[in-house]
């Protein structure tokens, strides 16, 4: 069996203004301090997941500090979604997703690395709980 590929494609990221708009609307929000996770299941029978890494200017002033986090968040991501991509494979939903950066310090990347993995895994959580929702309805 081939090993799955931890890649971020272009495809797989979120850039419709219309996406993100209707995510802000509509979407559920995770907190793990210094990230905010916001999510929307779509409706339909596709597979997908597309995500959106968001550092506020507010926050974070300089840019090049910015992109370094943006980075982190990303790399962070990257690898640590394969458990998120086999559970909307097996429900066959799919979601749009942005993680939002909240803190005006600069956090390291074991640090970054762990609370993705928290937010990950409460998603994860609640994507199960949905489902076996639905199916007893």
């Amino acid at each position: 069996m081939a090993k799955a590929q931890n890649t971020l494609r272009k495809k797989d990221r979120l850039k419709s203004r219309k996406s993100i708009n209707a995510l802000f609307e509509e979407g559920e929000t995770i907190k793990a301090f210094p990230l905010v996770l916001k999510y929307r299941v779509l409706e339909g029978n596709s597979f997908g997941l597309k995500a959106a890494f968001v550092v506020p200017k507010r926050r974070i002033r300089l840019a090049v500090t910015r992109n370094k986090v943006k980075r982190r968040i990303r790399e962070a991501y990257r690898t640590l979604n394969a458990e998120l991509k086999t559970v909307l494979h097996q429900n066959q939903s799919a979601i749009d997703l942005i993680i939002i950066y909240r803190s005006s310090e600069v956090v390291d990347f074991k640090a970054l690395q762990e609370k993705i993995i928290v937010i990950l895994q409460r998603l994860t959580k609640e994507l199960n709980s949905q489902e076996l929702y639905e199916e007893k309805n």
